[in-house]
C-alpha cells in the first residue's frame, strides 16, 4: 500500500487573467498531520476546493488513494471528510439530530457510531441541546464530528481554529491529535495560527502566490538557524572579545543577553574563548527559529489590503 494518500501534480487554476494556483506539486503521507500555510490570497482555499472536487483545475491533477479526483464526479465511497470554513447546521435541532440527518445523506450511521463520535469530540453531555446555544468552539467540534462520521481516511480542515478562544483551540487540537494518533486518520490542516501548526504538524506545505515555496518536515523548516543567545554573569562586557572572533558575523546586545549571528556548531569554540578570557558563562544556547519568522521570510510581510482580504 502506498505511503501517499493525497497527491497533486502540476495543479493549476486560472480565473480569467488571474492565476490562483500555479503548477502546485505536493504529497500528503498516510497517518500524518500535514500543515498547509500561505498568506491571504495565496491560493489555499482554491487548492482545497480542487482536492475536494468542488472546483475543476485548469491544468494538472490531484488524486486521493491513487484515484483521480474529478470535479462533479460521483464518488462512492469517498474516503475524505472535510470542514470548509464554518460548518452549517440546523440551529433549532439538537447536535445529535443534526448528525443523524447529515449521516442519512451519505448512507446513514448506526446509533453506536454516533455515540462514539460524540464522545470523541467531547459533546456527549451536550448532544441533546439545540445547536443555537452552542459556542463557536462547540460548533467546530460538531463540524469535526460530522466529517468523521463516515470513517474517512483523510480529513481536510480549512481554518478550523479561526475565531476560537484559547480553550476552544486547545479542545480542537486535542481532538485532532487523538483522531490522528488513535484512529490513524490523515489530516491536511490549513491554519493561520502558526503556533498550532508548529505544535501539531510533522510536515508542512507553504505556498506563495499559488506556488510551492517549501514542503517537508516542520523540524527541517525550523532547524536552519544561525542565532545563539549568550549571557555572562560577572558584569564584564564581552563586546571586545566577540568582535575579535571571526566566526561571529554579528553581535547584538539585548536587555540581559547577547544575540549572536553565528554557526551553532562553533558554540564550543565560543565557550572556550569566553572561559579563557575569564567570563562566567550563564547561557550559551542555539536558538530555534519560530515558524512565524520562517513564514514571513518565505512569503514576505503582508500589506494592509491583504490583512483584511479573503483567501483564494
Amino acid at each position: 500500500m502506498s505511503d501517499v494518500i493525497l497527491e497533486a501534480r502540476g495543479l493549476t487554476k486560472r480565473y480569467g487573467w488571474r492565476l490562483a494556483v500555479d503548477g502546485l506539486d505536493f504529497d500528503v503521507r498516510r497517518g500524518e498531520i500535514h500543515g498547509f500555510l500561505g498568506r491571504n490570497g495565496a491560493g489555499k482555499s482554491t487548492t482545497i476546493r480542487m482536492i475536494l472536487g468542488l472546483v475543476r483545475p485548469t491544468d494538472g491533477r490531484v488524486s486521493v488513494l491513487g484515484r483521480p479526483v474529478r470535479a462533479g464526479a460521483k464518488r462512492d465511497p469517498w474516503p475524505v471528510g472535510a470542514i470548509i470554513e464554518s460548518p452549517a447546521f440546523y440551529d433549532y435541532l439538537s447536535a445529535r439530530t443534526n448528525l443523524e440527518m447529515l449521516a442519512s445523506l451519505s448512507g446513514g450511521a448506526s446509533r453506536a457510531r454516533i455515540d462514539e463520535i460524540l464522545d470523541l469530540v467531547g459533546l456527549t453531555d451536550r448532544q441533546r441541546e439545540k445547536v443555537s446555544v452552542y459556542s463557536h468552539g462547540m460548533r467546530q467540534r460538531l463540524g469535526l464530528a460530522q466529517a468523521l462520521l463516515p470513517r474517512p481516511e483523510l480529513l481536510i480542515l480549512d481554518e478550523p481554529l479561526d475565531g476560537l478562544d484559547p480553550k476552544g483551540i486547545r479542545d480542537l487540537r486535542d481532538v485532532m491529535l487523538k483522531v490522528s494518533r488513535e484512529r490513524g486518520v490523515t489530516i491536511f490542516l490549513s491554519s493561520h495560527i502558526l503556533s498550532e501548526i508548529e505544535m501539531t504538524c510533522g510536515r508542512v506545505l507553504v505556498i506563495h502566490q499559488g506556488r510551492r515555496v517549501f514542503e517537508g518536515p516542520t523540524e527541517e523548516l525550523l532547524s536552519d538557524s544561525t542565532a545563539v543567545r549568550l549571557r555572562t554573569g560577572n558584569g564584564a562586557d564581552p563586546a571586545a572579545l566577540l568582535s575579535t572572533l571571526s566566526f561571529i558575523k554579528r553581535a547584538e546586545p539585548q536587555a540581559d543577553a547577547w544575540h549572536l549571528d553565528m554557526d551553532p556548531a562553533r558554540v564550543p569554540d565560543l565557550n572556550r574563548a569566553l572561559a579563557q578570557a575569564g567570563f562566567d558563562v550563564l547561557e550559551l544556547t542555539p536558538l530555534k527559529r519560530r515558524l512565524e519568522d520562517v513564514f514571513i521570510s518565505l512569503t514576505g510581510e503582508p500589506d494592509a489590503a491583504e490583512t483584511s482580504g479573503a483567501d483564494s
